[in-house]
């Protein structure tokens, strides 16, 4: 080999039949192997271990999608290009982002929600003879705000056909909106969040029906929106069974309420029924915090275990009924000091939301 020196500096030609030695390190190699590689010092590489240690505060993704895998869903990717025609249709109002040079004529625009991408995969699926559809998808959507471009990363998904998987001794029962209301809360509660969560009706959603619809809320801020697919969209899509679907900010749901230890009491808990009767108007959940508000320490739990419309309730109104646990944790709570603290839970239900204790 032509070896030329200069200074700290080599500069070495290696001959045109040694096509090995094309880079630094091909001569280092070369050195080594005449100089024996056994007479080189050995030193262990010096590394630093680093983990990444994620705060409790935060909930892994993984733990939604085993969940939403646990109950029956398949995870999904798709495009975050699709037909500005149907995101119109599906999601108005944010202004998308346009592509200068689109790859398909009918992938144009950056998605301004999931649910594009979902409900074509479901149909697609249709075709294939699938007649029970669960589907969801974690990606980013993309919206354009005083002309800059916006991203969120959300969770979507579709459900679609019976409620159940076939079965011997079963019904074929169609999905409904609380079998979706279900599903989300189940993933709500996967950070402890759920109790702190509000569902609130809403008629302004292009894609979903006006009856069936609501708005999720969390501490007062909007996290997401459920429902039935809209009818004039499931006419476009050519479907004749319902489908209902969700998207939630998935920043917002990756937050997670760090529990907190209590003690197991040593005395009993006693049980009570409690039966009111509001406006139809009225949602359970808002009872319920009516209730959790007004029960003091020694509630420790509240079920809702019936809702009633029908004779002696006026076509107006409803009847709800809640299982209550209270027990305290230094003492035996005397029937006199549950009967006090029904009484208030009846005032705060009868002065805050107008119900009456069902007779």
């Amino acid at each position: 080999m032509d070896v030329r020196v200069s200074g700290s500096n080599w500069l070495v030609r290696p001959p045109s039949y040694r096509l090995d030695v094309s880079y630094e390190h091909d001569l280092i190699e070369e050195v080594a192997r005449i100089n024996n590689f056994e007479t080189l010092p050995t030193h262990l590489p010096r590394t630093q271990a680093l983990r990444d240690i994620t705060p409790e505060a935060s909930l892994p993704v993984t733990v939604l999608e085993d969940l939403l895998v646990a109950r029956g869903y398949q995870e999904i990717i798709t495009y975050s290009f699709v037909d500005g025609r149907t995101q119109k249709l599906i999601s108005p109002k944010p202004t998308p982002i346009t592509l200068r040079n689109p790859i398909a004529e009918n992938m144009d625009v950056m998605r301004t929600s999931l649910w594009p991408g979902l409900l074509e995969t479901l149909v697609r699926n249709l075709r294939r003879q699938e007649h029970r559809i669960r589907l969801f998808e974690l990606g980013r959507v993309f919206s354009l705000q005083r002309g800059k471009s916006i991203e969120r990363s959300c969770i979507g998904g579709a459900i679609f056909g019976p409620a159940f998987a076939n079965q011997w001794d079963g019904t074929r029962a169609s999905v409904d909106f609380f079998d979706l209301k279900g599903d989300i809360e189940a993933l709500l509660s996967c950070g402890g969040i759920h109790n702190a969560s509000r569902w609130c009706s809403v008629e302004t959603v292009a894609a979903l029906h006006p009856g069936e619809s609501a708005e999720i809320r969390l501490h007062n801020m909007p996290i997401g929106l459920a429902g039935k697919l809209h009818p004039d969209l499931a006419d476009h899509y050519g479907l004749d069974q319902p489908v209902y679907l969700f998207e939630l900010d998935l920043e917002q749901i990756l937050t997670r309420k760090i529990p907190h230890y209590e003690s197991v009491s040593r005395f009993p808990a006693l049980s009570r029924d409690l039966s009111v009767v509001v406006s139809g108007e009225i949602m359970a959940s808002q009872v319920a915090r009516e209730i959790l508000t007004a029960g003091g320490g020694y509630l420790s739990r509240i079920e809702l275990f019936d809702v009633y419309r029908g004779k002696g309730i006026k076509s107006a109104e409803k009847s709800l009924s809640f299982a209550l646990t209270l027990q305290s944790t230094s003492r035996n709570l005397t029937d006199g000091e549950i009967d006090r603290q029904i009484d208030k839970i009846v005032d705060a239900i009868r002065k805050n939301l107008g119900g009456t204790l069902r007779s």
